[in-house]
């Protein structure tokens, strides 16, 4: 959203800085988004270069600059959300010297149905999501992807197996969607969202399973977006049903932007309101010392590297939580007498939600 918003004003290159050093090198080249397959017509295409650095790689573009970079990292925190900095140029100058190779294949997101128990309200939906592709081959090994998103691929597996064995279905249809592409540009969910199976108008919620970091058992669960739209309440009452507090998102990883970078903001474009599931922090065990840290080195170290494998110590049962977690969401949602809507005044809703696009709220 914004790499599009600054090339609409005319910038012919985009340098995102990560708050963290990047694990494999000083940074990545974006060659997915200079190009959005599904919309010839994107603003993206006018971009020449896409870049995410870290801090180390950044400071020396500050040379000179009237601020630090230091400086601008603390200023740029949630907390300081109104004494954020302008902007000013800086100094130094950049060359970008990338070699791109493009290859036509096709792949395919996979979807099942449940039909919803309710005679009215089955015509509406709610989508659960979760990403089969991973980044593959690299020069440091293959990168299977276990927790990103192998995880989540098996826990929406799981969620259709244990919901279609209710008795009695939840009131609206579920569809399950383990979508390809997401590490490529979150092209299959965006395929998916704009041209869906369905009127996208009767779409009513998605609960994305994409950060199910099953390390050890936590004493909290992460529902990321969840504030944005009465979906609020639903992640409330599912972290009471698994005995967790529900939390915001750790201040030093917010700034990662994970709410705008996975499948649920496909969906979030085309104004249906989503959560993205993202395990807690805090160690329930005492026997686990500091599990923010952990939590953060395996975003920091472990993360789209091939140490994400089966060979890394799993918490199996911190895995089910998690799962157990976003069903219960999805089910309130999918049971409630009103449909999901954005909050008033909400960002997201008031660029996304239009009223005529989403229909008329729903009761039984």
């Amino acid at each position: 959203m914004k790499w599009a918003n600054a090339a609409d004003h005319g910038a012919r290159g985009i340098i995102e800085l990560s708050p963290l050093d990047l694990p494999r090198g000083p940074a990545t080249y974006r060659a997915d988004t200079l190009d959005d397959w599904f919309d010839p017509d994107s603003s993206l295409k006018r971009l020449e270069a896409c870049l995410v650095i870290g801090p180390t790689a950044a400071a020396p573009l500050f040379t000179g600059a009237p601020q630090t970079l230091e400086y601008l990292l603390k200023r740029a925190t949630p907390e300081c959300k109104p004494c954020r900095p302008g902007s000013f140029p800086l100094c130094p100058k950049l060359t970008v010297d990338a070699a791109i190779s493009c290859t036509d294949f096709d792949s395919r997101n996979v979807v099942a149905l449940l039909r919803g128990s309710h005679s009215t309200l089955k015509n509406e939906y709610v989508v659960f999501t979760a990403h089969y592709d991973a980044i593959g081959p690299t020069g440091g090994g293959a990168c299977d992807g276990a927790i990103d998103d192998g995880a989540g691929t098996a826990g929406i597996l799981e969620i259709a197996r244990a919901f279609s064995l209710l008795e009695t279905p939840p009131a609206r249809s579920i569809l399950f969607v383990n979508t390809t592409g997401e590490e490529t540009g979150l092209d299959g969910a965006s395929c998916f969202a704009k041209e869906p199976p369905v009127d996208i108008k009767q779409i009513v919620a998605n609960v994305n399973l994409d950060a199910n970091v099953m390390l050890f058992e936590t004493t909290d669960i992460v529902a990321i977006g969840a504030k944005h739209s009465t979906l609020a309440s639903a992640a409330e009452a599912a972290a009471r049903g698994v005995s967790r507090k529900l939390v915001e998102l750790r201040c030093d990883l917010q700034g990662e932007g994970y709410f705008a970078r996975a499948d649920n903001f496909s969906f979030v474009e085309q104004g249906v309101p989503a959560v993205l599931v993202c395990s807690g922090q805090e160690a329930a065990s005492s026997e686990i010392d500091n599990g923010p840290d952990r939590f953060i080195h395996w975003v920091r170290d472990v993360y789209h590297s091939a140490g994400d494998s089966l060979d890394q110590d799993l918490d199996w049962h911190a895995g089910a939580i998690y799962t157990q977690f976003a069903a219960l969401l999805g089910a309130a949602a999918a049971n409630g007498e009103k449909r999901p809507a954005w909050n008033p005044g909400n960002f997201f809703g008031d660029r996304w939600g239009n009223a005529a696009r989403r229909g008329p709220s729903s009761a039984r």
